[in-house]
């Protein structure tokens, strides 16, 4: 008599990783002294959710390949806790002071953050047409 394995749970990639995801960056109305880019995350299906936490981190600006001298500052609650995985898209914003002049970009670069203030390891980009 032979006996039945159980089934094997098959583990599914974590959403975070760049590979997982699909990003896009739009530019958002400016406030008092700072631009505003939306940043939409969207999880591929099959993959497992995980927490994501506060506003990304390294974020750069690039027209092709060339470096903006742009820095992006966080702001809001650092501390929040957001999941994310299919059927949950995240958005958050990246604010940027404002200069006389904008430098045209059309990618932005960025380091994902833990709700542990830790980082999410591997850079995510977005891609979208910008005046940082």
């Amino acid at each position: 008599m032979s006996r039945r394995r159980p089934p094997q749970r098959i583990r599914s990639a974590p959403a975070r990783r760049p590979a997982n995801l699909k990003t896009k960056i739009t530019q958002e109305a400016a406030s008092s002294g700072h631009r505003h880019y939306r940043v939409t995350l969207a999880a591929a299906p099959r993959t497992s959710a995980c927490q994501l936490g506060g506003s990304p981190r390294d974020v750069k600006f690039y027209d092709n390949s060339s470096l903006k001298g742009v820095t992006a500052k966080p702001y809001g609650s650092q501390g929040t806790k957001v999941t994310f995985g299919p059927g949950h898209p995240v958005h958050f914003d990246i604010q940027v002071p404002s200069t006389t002049k904008g430098a045209k970009a059309n990618r932005v670069v960025f380091t994902l953050r833990t709700p542990a203030s830790g980082i999410i390891p591997g850079d995510q980009e977005a891609d979208g047409k910008l005046s940082a």
